[in-house]
């Protein structure tokens, strides 16, 4: 007999889901009791485990993803402060961003199964009074995160089963298994380890339906509107022209000594002067030019206290075009998104955008215990 958690919750008719995400995720746990039961397998039930993003012990391990680098080119002489000069009009008319819920469901032995629930879209702001989800850039979908060469038959089996159902499997361990078998399977038995590993798998997938979305506006949206900017929430992950990166948590510190002094030191309305990254362990096929900009005043707060940093590729990055951003940016510090606890770095039309992912990722985990 299977040990598999099952609940008697009502579902309310007509969800809608999207192309990508057939049911909502207890939907999908119901159709696999069914399939599943009258097998001898063991699940342990961790549905009331709460979302991975709630996790402290995940989030202080996830704040080293991004490295500190100490070699940086300087693009317009030593780091330091500079006002920024408002410039009346902005061309950003477009906001990309993503959201994800990551729930753990099942533990079969030492090993985790998750499920990571994940929205993305690009916003249109044409005008006040016209603004809505750029058509087609809307999409959701839970994907499976566990190990999947492993030779425990439980797993193996559920693994075979929500593939037959079509559902996506991600092994966050699947480099170690190319690389290293021997390896991977000590890892398998590393319970913390392999919950960190999902977790970081999560964001990856996440990130990637994000960059297949920026590649969406590139080609077919951008065509249509050439003078038109996207602001995309966090690192910019291609050389896409007119793209901003705005990333609200500065984590890695990439200048020191005095330079960092004039970074923390930098009052409300001014931004750094920029650089590049050179660090041969940072490069890409591509170069970004970088700068912080301080969005709130930070007096009696953390140093970091609404300070972000933008990101754009270095083709886009003539010393005039930084100066413009930096002011387009600031324009859209109103209306505040003041019901949000990170207000201070959040531009209200990617605080508006995270309150529709957030309501489609509601949907898809309708009736979810956490």
């Amino acid at each position: 007999m299977v040990h598999l958690f099952y609940w008697n919750f009502h579902l309310e008719a007509g969800v809608q889901t999207t192309a990508t995400q057939s049911t909502t995720l207890l939907g999908i746990v119901r159709q696999i009791a069914e399939q599943l039961s009258g097998e001898d397998l063991h699940l342990a039930d961790m549905s009331r485990a709460g979302s991975l993003e709630l996790d402290r012990s995940l989030q202080a391990a996830a704040t080293g993803s991004e490295a500190d680098h100490g070699e940086i080119r300087r693009l317009e002489g030593a780091i330091e402060a500079r006002v920024v000069e408002r410039h009346e009009g902005s061309p950003i008319r477009y906001f990309l961003d993503g959201s994800q819920m990551t729930l753990p469901v099942w533990r079969v032995g030492t090993v985790p199964v998750i499920a990571a629930v994940s929205a993305a879209a690009i916003l249109y702001r044409h005008s006040p009074d016209d603004v809505g989800i750029v058509p087609g850039t809307l999409m959701s979908q839970v994907a499976w995160i566990t190990p999947r060469y492993t030779t425990h038959p439980a797993l193996n089996r559920l693994v075979a089963e929500l593939e037959m159902l079509g559902e996506r499997i991600i092994d966050p361990l699947e480099s170690v298994h190319r690389n290293d078998p021997g390896s991977y399977n000590d890892q398998i038995g590393l319970y913390t380890h392999t919950l960190e590993r999902s977790y970081d798998a999560a964001k990856t997938h996440r990130e990637a339906i994000e960059a297949y979305l920026l590649g969406m506006w590139q080609r077919d949206v951008r065509p249509t509107d050439p003078t038109g900017w996207i602001v995309a929430d966090g690192r910019l992950r291609s050389e896409t022209r007119n793209a901003i990166g705005l990333v609200k948590d500065v984590q890695a510190q990439h200048v020191f000594g005095d330079e960092a002094v004039a970074l923390y030191d930098l009052p409300a309305g001014h931004r750094t002067t920029a650089y590049t990254l050179v660090d041969e362990g940072t490069r890409q096929d591509w170069d970004r030019a970088m700068w912080y900009l301080r969005m709130q005043n930070a007096t009696g707060m953390d140093a970091r206290h609404g300070l972000i940093r933008l990101e754009t590729p270095m083709t886009d990055a003539d010393l005039d075009l930084i100066e413009h951003i930096s002011s387009w940016i600031l324009a859209e510090r109103a209306p505040r998104a003041s019901s949000d606890a990170r207000w201070a770095t959040l531009l209200y039309p990617i605080h508006l955008l995270e309150r529709m992912l957030k309501r489609r990722i509601q949907t898809i985990t309708a009736g979810w215990p956490a």
